[in-house]
């Protein structure tokens, strides 16, 4: 009887241990998933400040969006969010009113 008692209880607790590891498991992955998506949040926002730069810098349409292109492959960006930042970049080199001068490179 004793046997049967201690092994339902070990039966029990092996349970628990396996729903307490799955639980960390679903945690961990959400963890990731959150970190991830703050990273790509980050470099977003980032290239987004860089469109100005490479306006300001007469950097050829070309190869600014070949430069974002690469970082919005690399970071995995959706293509809704690519798009958003080739408009970006198009629009803000097409309505360029201020272009750096030999003067303002002094």
């Amino acid at each position: 009887m004793f046997n049967s008692f201690a092994n339902k209880i070990t039966g029990q607790n092996q349970q628990q241990e396996q729903e307490m590891l799955q639980q960390q498991q679903q945690r961990d992955e959400q963890s990731k998933k959150h970190e991830a998506a703050l990273v790509q949040n980050i470099a977003y926002n980032t290239q987004s400040t860089f469109i100005s730069y490479f306006s300001n810098f007469q950097v050829p349409f070309d190869i600014s969006r070949d430069l974002i292109m690469h970082f919005s492959a690399q970071y995995r960006f959706d293509p809704s969010r690519t798009h958003l930042l080739l408009s970006e970049l198009e629009r803000h080199q097409k309505n360029m009113n201020y272009k750096v001068t030999k003067n303002d490179r002094r």
